[in-house]
């Protein structure tokens, strides 16, 4: 029997409803073991060119317990790319740059290219600027990450892995779309914005298509002032008008 718990961390693994494999890809020195430290669980295998981390994280997501194993591939080599066998098989991505080195952003690019190309199923993306605890070395606005994140149909967060900001967020807004996908056939886009009051305001859009009816729920919700608003539409797609 499984447990019974509020949705977030610390679930008991008596029943596990959803299991997923998600991988950390981004340039050298991001912050991936950082990441992978906030996470439960500790694993580690060493090849010849790459060191293969990975911890598991139970959380109870939509009344469901799920398992996430998450990868990180930490490269030996500055120059070596993350290769496709790293992530050609996961359900979900996270695609982690540095918000103080320009560089560590512009090769998302690339990864994200690489991740269409080798991906042998649906995916769940989530872009994320870590080191947003050095503010001031900032060289990606957030803007400009945004925008790339809404451009490929990504969600996005910024995040500071070394003092926790935003990462429990993060994690649980990816896991919820990889529920989600599982479930059925449904799109999650997620953008986020910081407001002068140091609030941070998430909308998610869930477009759901089940016996040829499109549902879509937005909803949006502000930090430090604990409101949420959520619109539902419905379309039958049998219907013409």
């Amino acid at each position: 029997m499984g447990s019974q718990g509020k949705e977030g961390y610390g679930v008991s693994e008596q029943r596990i409803d959803c299991e997923f494999k998600v991988v950390l890809i981004g340039d050298f020195e991001v912050g991936k073991c950082q990441i992978l430290a906030r996470c439960e669980r500790k694993e580690s295998k060493t090849g010849t060119a790459v060191a293969v981390k990975y911890e598991t994280q139970t959380l109870r997501i939509e009344k469901k317990s799920v398992k996430a194993h998450i990868w990180g591939i930490i490269r030996q080599e500055r120059n070596n790319v993350d290769s496709n066998a790293d992530y050609k098989d996961a359900d979900g991505v996270i695609l982690v740059y540095d918000i103080t080195n320009r560089k560590s952003f512009d090769c998302m690019t690339l990864c994200l290219e690489e991740l269409h190309r080798h991906a042998k199923k649906r995916q769940a993306i989530i872009l994320i600027g870590n080191k947003s605890d050095s503010e001031n070395d900032r060289e990606v606005l957030r803007k400009e990450a945004r925008g790339f994140a809404e451009k490929n149909g990504l969600i996005f967060w910024e995040i500071s892995a070394l003092e926790g900001t935003n990462f429990d967020n993060a994690l649980m807004d990816l896991l919820t779309n990889l529920v989600n996908i599982n479930s059925n056939n449904t799109t999650i886009n997620t953008t986020n914005t910081t407001n002068s009051n140091n609030t941070t305001t998430s909308t998610t859009t869930h477009t759901t298509t089940k016996n040829n009816i499109t549902t879509t729920a937005t909803t949006t919700s502000t930090t430090g002032d604990n409101t949420t608003n959520t619109t539902i539409n419905s379309h039958n797609n049998n219907n013409p008008n």
